[in-house]
């Protein structure tokens, strides 16, 4: 037991040195620590990733885990090297209370998972790939995309997160179902970080940032419902890595070092999972809407990696002679679909016992960012959770499933999942608007924190 807990940690120290490392090369210098956190873990999980499905063209068991290991300790060596004067966090009693919070919920957190177990998809598509290519050396056998018997496991979604399960299972030495679930609560720590982070980007305003990290936990979908963070899914991974496309597009309107961030998130949408191209296209439409002061070269070179990451895996199924069988073509007698998937989205996004009040909030959030904030902003934001959600709509139109309205029950929802922290941040930042912020008042306009570093053109601690 002592030895797969080290093997783990092992496993994921080098897993967050390589995003460090990535994080030193390319994120701006005034991060702050729980920032790095997260972008470490996130970027170092997917970087990982592919790194292990590209470099398993050419190495095999022990020496494919060693050559990932080596890019790792490369990628750790440049984090120390070029490791920057993070600025530090300012922490008033209500932020020490909040933060405590948070870490408790943390907690319980870790504490799902692993007495949950791993649900459907969970278990029979990401972690049975995960334990194939452990079985095969550390690649999937070409056999599998052949195999029609096998085609309940998706062979045609990418390798995003089987591939990070691989990753811990070359360390632990064995396909262990019980030690593998633990790194999708990180998924959860790192997304509510980010989420903190962004929302007090906006707002300038830390403690609603933290009370919003602890209304996360609230939402049920995220925590409990199929495809959430403690199930084993790829939905949640996803919506994160698309959160932070979206939160770094539009920060990189006023400082283009955030833009760099926005790309690496775009970049592995399409890793994560098929339908991370529908949401690398709706990030990219936005980077384009939201370029103030930025190229248009710049622009499409940034947004570019997605596609050739989407490419090169749709390339690789085709030298395997693979061909996907949930969506077939689309038929005339088929548009009939179409109002009933749409109702039945209404209904899911209203559904209480789903998302809690996450919906109504969000489009409130909507309107009033439209009449008090920056319209730009808000229509950012509204293509990012409206594009999305109508391809979902659409997308069933395409179902090869006898029974489309039971395809539509049992994926929609964590379809919704993919946009939906997006959908938190947009309402966090409308409360931002129309709550008081008490610091304001009692300093006449001098700015939310006490040191005055705002009004010196500085940014807010996170």
């Amino acid at each position: 037991m002592i030895s797969l807990c080290l093997s783990f940690l092992a496993a994921a120290a080098l897993t967050m040195a390589a995003g460090a490392g990535l994080v030193a090369l390319f994120a701006p210098a005034r991060l702050y620590p729980p920032e790095c956190i997260a972008l470490s873990w996130l970027f170092g999980s997917m970087s990982v990733s592919l790194g292990l499905w590209l470099c398993s063209f050419l190495f095999h068991g022990l020496a494919l885990q060693c050559a990932i290991t080596l890019l790792c300790l490369s990628l750790g060596t440049i984090a120390f090297l070029r490791r920057k004067s993070h600025r530090s966090i300012r922490l008033t009693t209500w932020d020490r209370v909040l933060w405590t919070l948070l870490f408790v919920q943390f907690v319980a957190v870790f504490y799902c998972s692993f007495k949950h177990t791993l649900g459907w998809d969970g278990l029979l598509n990401w972690e049975f790939k995960a334990h194939m290519a452990y079985e095969s050396g550390g690649r999937l056998p070409s056999a599998y995309f052949a195999d029609h018997e096998r085609a309940f496991s998706h062979p045609e979604y990418p390798l995003g997160i089987p591939n990070l399960e691989l990753w811990f299972y070359l360390w632990l030495g064995e396909a262990n179902q019980f030690w593998i679930k633990a790194i999708f609560p990180l998924f959860y720590v790192a997304g509510t970080l980010l989420l903190v982070s962004l929302i007090e980007r906006f707002s300038q305003r830390r403690i609603l940032a933290l009370i919003s990290g602890l209304l996360f936990f609230f939402v049920p979908q995220f925590l409990v419902n199929p495809g959430a963070a403690v199930t084993g899914y790829a939905d949640f991974p996803l919506a994160i890595f698309y959160l932070g496309a979206i939160g770094f597009l539009i920060l990189g309107d006023q400082d283009q070092e955030w833009f760099r961030l926005a790309v690496f998130f775009l970049t592995f949408l399409p890793w994560l999972k098929r339908e991370g191209i529908v949401l690398w296209s709706a990030g990219t439409i936005c980077a384009f809407l939201f370029r103030r002061g930025r190229s248009l070269g710049k622009t499409i070179f940034g947004v570019s990696g997605g596609l050739l990451v989407f490419l090169c895996w749709e390339t690789y199924l085709l030298a395997n002679h693979f061909a996907a069988s949930d969506f077939g073509a689309v038929k005339l007698e088929n548009s009939n679909r179409l109002l009933p998937t749409l109702l039945a989205l209404v209904r899911d996004l209203f559904d209480v016992q789903s998302w809690s009040l996450l919906w109504y909030g969000a489009i409130a959030g909507l309107l009033i960012l439209f009449r008090q904030s920056n319209f730009q902003r808000g229509l950012v934001l509204l293509l990012a959770i409206a594009i999305p959600l109508s391809f979902d709509v659409f997308v069933y139109l395409f179902s090869a499933w006898p029974d489309y309205l039971r395809h539509v029950d049992l994926s929609l929802s964590r379809l919704v999942m993919q946009v939906a922290p997006v959908a938190f941040l947009l309402t966090s930042c409308a409360a931002a608007i129309v709550v008081p912020d008490p610091a304001k008042t009692r300093t006449a306009g001098v700015g939310s924190d006490p040191s005055g570093s705002l009004s010196r053109g500085e940014e807010p601690a996170v």
